[in-house]
């Protein structure tokens, strides 16, 4: 017995992209907020700060999502993805310093940096 051949109208396969672009834009949001939020905090902190759970949230949530936007893997965001991954990288050094009372100011420079660079390759919001 034959299978049943399924029908995709273009109308749905439409929707489907609209509804593909929107979570797109939704995640890139998501990425610009946290990317803002870890330029805000590197912004002022030093050395001489205490370790605060809510940094070390900020900090490691920017890091998570720059760490796992880049598994789509698009050839055309490779430069997009090698910020994404030294701001990773950087931010989860700068977290573990801070974790052990041993930040530096190379290290948050370093991190600041990274941020910067990330957050200005990421595409503008659309207005």
């Amino acid at each position: 017995m034959g299978q049943a051949m399924r029908v995709v109208s273009t109308e749905s396969r439409g929707k489907y992209e609209d509804e593909r672009k929107l979570a797109g834009a939704a995640k890139m949001a998501e990425e610009r907020k946290a990317a803002t939020n870890a330029k805000a905090i590197l912004g002022w902190l030093t050395p001489s700060n205490a370790r605060t759970d809510r940094l070390i949230f900020v900090l490691r949530h920017a890091a998570n999502l720059a760490k796992t936007a880049t598994l789509t893997r698009l050839e055309s965001r490779r430069a997009l993805d090698m910020l994404r991954e030294d701001t990773a990288s950087s931010l989860n050094a700068a977290c573990g310093l801070l974790d052990k009372g041993r930040l530096t100011q190379d290290a948050i420079d370093l991190a600041r940096e990274a941020v910067a660079a990330w957050l200005n390759a990421l595409p503008a919001e659309a207005s």
